[in-house]
């Protein structure tokens, strides 16, 4: 039966960190750096490969699958669709002090976490509930996601978007049924970015 790991992607210093969260078998940190998320997840992969070459019979590296949970600052840059600054609102965080955490000013400590894991799983089960009904999904969007980058995400001219999400006119067909394969999109972008549940021992 496959093993589940949890990989740890954090931002910092221009660059990205892939690294797993617990020891594998008598291997520490395994970790792996690149420009984007993407990079970074290859360059683990790559390192995971060589110390299967190095230790061919160390069960401990095979058959193993998985999951990324990032850091906020890793989180808000991989997502940027998102608006950071209506998020926390929803989650209570002083905007200000997100922005702080969102730059790497500051370090998010593990209630943030909570507040923003939370706020996070009701935007999914929003963004589900309304998936079919383009009005309400426009609405969470304006609030949770920002109205010109999801234009963008979804290639309509934002000034026509905002129109739409104001209810000043109604969307044709072809632009509706772009808005809704942009909605279910980002969902699927969004399931697949867990935050972690508190702060790593290398952020305190």
């Amino acid at each position: 039966m496959a093993k589940n790991v949890v990989l740890i992607l954090e931002y910092g210093d221009g660059g990205y960190s892939c690294y797993n969260d617990e020891p594998l078998g008598n291997y520490g940190v395994i970790d792996g750096d690149g420009a984007t998320a993407e990079e970074a997840k290859a360059d683990f992969m790559k390192a995971l490969q060589e110390c299967r070459e190095d230790d061919p019979n160390n069960k401990a590296l095979q058959d193993l699958t998985f999951t990324y949970k990032y850091d906020v600052q890793a989180f808000f840059k991989e997502f940027s669709f998102l608006n950071a600054t209506e998020i926390a609102r929803r989650a209570g965080i002083n905007p200000s002090l997100m922005r702080q955490y969102v730059s790497g000013v500051k370090t998010a400590g593990e209630k943030t976490y909570q507040r923003l894991n939370a706020c996070m799983s009701n935007i999914k089960a929003d963004l589900q509930a309304t998936v079919f009904w383009w009005s309400e999904s426009l609405n969470i969007v304006n609030t949770a996601i920002s109205i010109s980058a999801f234009a963008k995400y979804i290639g309509m001219n934002a000034s026509l978007l905002r129109q739409y999400a104001a209810g000043i006119k109604v969307p044709q067909a072809k632009s509706l049924k772009r808005i809704r394969q942009g909605i279910a999109k980002i969902k699927g972008d969004i399931d697949t970015g867990l935050l972690i549940d508190k702060p790593v021992l290398q952020y305190v």
